[in-house]
């Protein structure tokens, strides 16, 4: 039987603390044995079952294996649990030894001459397709698995508090909810899929944390906060017990850690079990006290003989331990490939023909010296050497004669030119290698950096599929230009309404001046700002751009900067206590300081060199102090957050002389925000942003979804752009986020985090065009970010349900679509809007081939046909429906648009096809009776080019019918795509030959179908995805396929072979730029079209020359020389970008 879950799903968790107690606490007398195969699986089996006597290596004395595993458990019932099978393909590189341990399981669970053994493997579903390679495992998949799926998110509540009631513990009010939240991200809802399954033991290792902080028999957020958090924990726990070891300690550590991980070459790193002997063979202390330091911290799990891992989330979570992995992958790759070809070596009785010569082993003795080798390894090599050295001397020996000795000459040189072209091909391809692996290793922390080292990558191997994949990839990804010149913390930003020039406050008590009229060469302007007492807190500009507001302790100062390159100070700084907002007014004559001691104070700035105070401070509660004040662009609403109380909304009178409470928000919070025109207020807390309407202030309405951050725990800053229309949050993460808020009730994210700035983020202002960002940090840099192109007032917004030539429709709402037509890749127009029943959710939509008709399907309604060819309006035609109370779920429209196939299921979950003539889309016709397909579900029908033939997709299973008589479909063959429990698209390409089906085991296969009779899989499925794969489709030619999965995450193959298809391993968009949905090749196949995360519809182009102008634009200056020689030390300085 095949157990089947995802990393951290609990396989392990169901075996050993379910199973197999369980069964112990049976009447019957089971015998148990429970093993993981490791590098020897043979050995492992045997020694489980205690067929030997710990031998390692299989050894049996001179019997079968089994033979030797006939005597186990005889005459009573038998278990043998294989836990973490995955090891099979990841460490055990021995085929032969791979082979008989399988043979061993199917004769101990079916050919046994005793009574068969029941025998329990427990897979990662990422290996589920590398299973299918093994007869007897594919058969147990097919007929005996289990899949195991995520906990839903109140059975992950009770795995949180139902420990600890057991031990009399109680958490703290509100504990459980913030760590659910914080696993789960935006949108968990009720949804199994509201969370990464993986990252449960992440969950196990902070409520431990927590408990070790816990308040006497309390479990308490404090606690929680102070263990890092779900993403934090496992990172703080492992950097305390890494500071506790001595530098030496520290480096034979780094080499044991690594000696514990297996680096995936197409698939993900994984843990693998070392003997201890072969951890400790150098320094034994300094190691010895490294695994026990980490063994205490439960980071790895020491045994008798062997360590690992104690769970695969610790390569994720330990940023340390990421970067040694990420920082020299090719050359763990290249190690993990000479232990295999060691063990080769030794199964092949140290056959010397086996031994690496020349470039090969220049190259692979250069990967040695960077890391640790096995013995075997080791001995390999050093075979290989003396190979070597014993070639050389032969060779000098059999020099006889001129004659042969310029033939020998000759050849040698024609040999060693070979070999220095081989040689100098493998050095240009791990320099290759290399730039990408560091591009990669640093994507996450600075995409900026990471673009620049792509482009390097690029010059060095042009046209590269690789390198194009994250070149396009990067078009939506936020990227920064530094601007080096403060000496210190920057503290405050402001830009000018016209957006051309930036003012930003430091520490070095300056103020300085930006132009970033031009993107690409913004620089400063004039002289630093100076003559502040001490550092210069927050700037401001007035409306129309002449004034300068700038404040320092207890002072502002003004500046006239009609001329930026020559400000004039005006008048005396005005005296203002210890304000911490500084604010224009939309008049330009009143300015706004506001400070826990006086909430608001209004400054009268109509004469600059004599301002004046207006009316007395306003402090609505005098006991209270205040340490968040907003307000809005009028200066007559604000939000005051208060240390004692709930969220306060005011109104201030016109003469800004008195403040009348409107409502308290029932919140405490650490910020708040408002939106200029005083309607929406953003309240921060714990990680959440929650929206309140506040139109009619005395009551206020929540938003239906709040925003859960990127931060750890209190959201500390709120921001609204200058139209209200994107919010900017930035946590104690300090990474700022921008959502889009033109529908306050949805927020989405506008981008993906901005990462890569360095140190602690002190402010950030948004460009009034909101194309750019400015941010702040502790290294004294003001980065501008340019931000992936928004969507306008005359472009579609919405969920992509369906493209096809220049049109598209895009879902508006639960039970609404729009029609646009795209005119090119800035511009587009409405055709028309489309309201179904909104009881009856819109599920998908379909374009016909002609761009006159969609075909609309809802949850209960079937399909709604609607005509688009007009150039101003959508007119729906008419409602097919069924009246034996059958859902539709896919529909195909024939290749002349005069046919419709409709797909459903009837009230059994039986799957029907139906053909319709819609030549008259108003009186639509029956061809002949529905028709049962073989599959209980259909989730996508497709007709293949020329439209005999149609593909319906189910459970694993893609169905081929021949409907050239469409009255009377006939069934022609059926081919497995994937998993029996797993939905499955399909599609073909445009020669009719080739057909393309996705697979929940996160995988895309391609067929050959030119005998539809016999399709014919071509290649090994397309793997890569780490998400279900929901949407495929070929471009016009064929050569190019694309996919995207349920995180949102875009893939290009190269099909340009299509009896050898190819992934191209870098996404096309990562998961997070995108909103999940549908995907589609647009305009000649020049772009592809999909919606964007913050809810616009996005055109990718698939040309990378406009990545690669953007990069250089917005990122010239971060390839300095000191940047190039950490980064690449080995490469002389040339940046991209000149």
């Amino acid at each position: 039987m095949m157990l089947v879950g995802a990393s951290g799903a609990g396989k392990s968790s169901l075996l050993q603390a379910g199973v197999i107690p369980a069964l112990a606490d049976s009447a019957g007398e089971w015998t148990v044995a429970m093993m993981t195969p490791g590098v020897d699986p043979v050995g492992a089996l045997l020694a489980a079952t205690g067929a030997v006597g710990g031998a390692g290596g299989g050894s049996t004395g001179g019997v079968s294996v089994t033979e030797a595993l006939g005597a186990w458990g005889v005459g009573g019932p038998r278990l043998l649990v294989v836990d973490q099978l995955e090891e099979l393909f990841t460490l055990c590189h021995d085929e032969r030894a791979r082979d008989t341990f399988l043979d061993a399981l199917e004769h101990l669970a079916i050919r046994g001459e005793n009574s068969p053994a029941a025998v329990v493997l427990a897979v990662r579903a990422d290996f589920y397709a590398r299973c299918l390679d093994e007869p007897v495992l594919e058969d147990a998949l097919k007929h005996r698995s289990y899949l195991l799926g995520p906990m839903r998110l109140n059975e992950l509540a009770e795995a949180i508090s139902r420990p600890a009631d057991m031990a009399g513990y109680k958490l703290e009010p509100g504990l459980e909810e913030l760590v659910i939240s914080e696993l789960c991200g935006l949108g968990g809802g009720g949804d199994r899929r509201g969370y990464d399954p993986g990252a449960l033991p992440l969950v196990s290792h902070v409520m431990e944390a927590v408990w070790q902080r816990r308040d006497g028999s309390r479990l308490t957020i404090d606690g929680y906060r102070s263990a890092g958090g779900v993403l934090g924990s496992v990172s703080t726990t492992a950097e305390k017990a890494w500071g506790e070891l001595s530098e030496f300690q520290q480096a034979v550590g780094k080499q044991v850690l690594l000696g514990l991980v297996a680096v995936g070459d197409d698939s993900r790193d994984t843990r693998r079990k070392v003997s201890r002997a072969e951890l400790l063979r150098q320094t034994v202390e300094a190691a010895d006290a490294a695994l026990d330091m980490l063994a205490r911290t439960r980071l790895v799990t020491l045994e008798a003989d062997s360590a690992y891992l104690t769970h695969e989330i610790v390569l994720d979570a330990w940023p340390r331990l990421r970067s040694w992995i990420d920082e020299d992958r090719v050359g763990y790759l290249e190690r993990q490939r000479l232990q295999s070809d060691a063990t080769d070596w030794v199964a092949h009785q140290r056959d010397p023909s086996m031994l690496y010569r020349g470039a090969r082993l220049v190259t692979m003795r250069g990967h040695a010296r960077n890391g640790a080798l096995g013995p075997v390894a080791q001995e390999f090599l050093d075979a290989s050497e003396h190979a070597r050295e014993r070639a050389q001397r032969r060779s000098t020996l059999r020099r006889a004669g001129l004659v042969l000795l310029t033939v020998v000459s000759v050849t040698l040189a024609g040999v060693a030119l070979l070999q220095s072209h081989n040689a100098s091909r493998q050095r240009d391809n791990a320099v290759f290698n290399s730039i990408l692996a560091e591009a990669d290793r640093v994507e996450s922390s600075d995409p900026s950096l990471s673009a620049q080292l792509t482009l390097v990558a690029d010059r060095l191997r042009p046209g590269d599929p690789e390198v194009s994949a994250r070149l396009i990839n990067t078009q939506n990804l936020p990227l920064a230009t530094p601007l080096a010149g403060h000496t210190g913390f920057v503290h405050g930003l402001a830009y000018r309404s016209d957006g051309r020039l930036l003012a930003s406050a430091g520490s070095d008590r300056t103020v300085r001046l930006w132009d970033v009229s031009d993107r690409r060469n913004p620089h400063a302007v004039g002289s630093p700002l100076t003559g502040y007492p001490a550092y210069v807190r927050a700037v401001a500009f007035s409306s129309d751009g002449s004034i300068l507001a700038s404040l320092s302790e207890q002072i502002v100062v003004l500046w006239n900067v009609r001329d930026p390159a020559n400000p004039v100070r005006l008048g005396d700084p005005i005296p203002v206590g210890y304000p911490t907002i500084l604010r224009f007014g939309q008049d330009g004559r009143t300015l706004v300081t506001s400070g826990s001691d006086h909430p608001i104070v209004y400054w009268d700035v109509s004469e600059p060199a004599h301002p004046r105070m207006i009316g007395s401070p306003i402090t609505p509660s005098p006991k209270a102090r205040f340490y968040s004040v907003a307000l809005s662009s009028d200066l007559r609403r604000a939000v005051l957050v208060e240390d004692i109380g709930p969220v306060q909304l005011w109104q201030v009178d016109d003469l800004f002389s008195n403040a009348v409470l409107l409502s308290r928000l029932p919140e405490r919070a650490a910020s708040a925000a408002i939106s200029p025109d005083g309607n929406t207020v953003a309240v921060a807390a714990d990680a959440i942003v929650k929206v309140w309407d506040v139109h009619a202030p005395s009551a206020p309405q929540q938003a239906a979804i709040p925003i859960v951050g990127g931060g750890t725990t209190v959201g500390t800053s709120l921001e609204f752009s200058g139209d209200g229309k994107t919010l900017v949050t930035e946590q104690d993460d300090r990474i700022p986020t921008l959502w889009d808020m033109h529908d306050p009730t949805h927020p989405t994210a506008a981008a993906p985090p901005l990462a890569g700035a360095e140190g602690f983020v002190g402010g950030v202002a948004l460009a009034p065009d909101q194309r750019s960002l400015a941010t702040t940090g502790q290294d004294g840099v003001v980065r501008i970010w340019s931000l992936p192109g928004g969507g306008s007032e005359n472009w579609p917004r919405g969920s992509l349900l369906a493209a096809r030539g220049n049109t598209v429709v895009v879902k508006t709402g639960s039970a609404a679509a729009e029609v646009w037509r795209i005119d090119d890749p800035v511009s587009a127009h409405r055709i028309g809007g489309l309201a179904l029943d909104p009881e009856d959710p819109l599920l998908r939509a379909w374009i016909s081939p002609d761009q006159r008709s969609v075909a609309l399907t809802s949850t209960k309604r079937g399909v709604t046909l609607a005509d688009i060819s007009g150039a101003a309006a959508v007119r729906r035609i008419e409602h097919i429906s069924d009246d034996r109370g059958r859902s539709v779920v896919a529909t195909a429209f024939s290749s002349d648009s005069t046919r419709l196939a409709i797909a459903g299921l009837n009230g059994r979950n039986a799957a029907w096809i139906q053909l319709w003539d819609i030549a008259d889309k108003a009186h639509p016709v029956p061809l002949g009776d529905p028709i049962s397909a073989d599959t209980e579900y259909v989730f996508d029908v497709q007709f293949a080019p020329g439209d005999r033939y149609l593909a319906a997709s189910g459970r694993g299973i893609v169905e081929i019918l021949d409907v050239a008589n469409a009255s009377v479909p006939r069934p022609v063959t059926r081919v497995r795509s994937g998993r029996a429990d797993s939905g499955a698209y399909v599609s073909f390409a445009a020669d009719g030959r080739t057909m393309a089906s996705t697979s929940e085991d996160q995988s895309v296969r391609v067929w050959d179908v030119s005998d539809m009779a016999a399709p014919a899989p071509l290649g090994s499925p397309l793997t890569g995805h780490n998400a279900y794969v929901n949407a495929v489709v070929f471009d016009a030619a064929g050569d190019l396929l694309t996919s995207m999965d349920t995180s949102a995450s875009v893939r290009l193959w190269d099909l340009s072979d299509r009896r050898d298809p190819r992934p191209i391993r870098h996404p096309a968009a990562s998961a997070g730029t995108l909103s999940e949905g549908r995907v589609a090749f647009f305009d000649n196949d020049r772009y592809l079209i999909a919606t964007g995360a913050d809810g616009w519809l996005r055109l990718l182009s698939l040309d990378p020359e406009p990545s690669k102008a953007r990069i250089c634009d917005v990122t010239r200056t971060v390839l300095t020389p000191q940047v190039w020689r950490d980064h690449l030390p080995d490469l002389d300085y040339r940046p991209p970008c000149g």
